[in-house]
């Protein structure tokens, strides 16, 4: 399995909060944005970006998913980790 991924999101300012926290850590960056198009809530930015190494994700949403002070995280799986990790769910629910 590959990094966690800390996900934040916003209203707008997705781009502009990367930014700006990629300029307060050593070894940041943006490492790629791009617009997404024609989804429910309207044309939205998602920028991915590293804090000191680690990965994290923003994106501008729109007013449906405001700030607030919860995180999600994303996984990127191989389709086999995602079939084990399907397996192992029972233990959890």
């Amino acid at each position: 399995m590959k990094a966690i991924v800390r996900y934040l999101w916003f209203d707008t300012e997705a781009k502009i909060a990367a930014e700006f926290y990629v300029s307060l850590f050593d070894d940041s960056k943006i490492t790629s944005s791009y617009i997404l198009e024609d989804i429910p809530s309207s044309d939205s930015t998602a920028v991915n970006f590293e804090l000191d190494g680690q990965p994290f994700a923003a994106i501008s949403a729109g007013p449906y998913f405001t700030f607030n002070p919860s995180l999600s995280i994303m996984v990127h799986c191989t389709s086999e980790e995602v079939d084990e990790l399907l397996r192992a769910a029972w233990m959890i629910f």
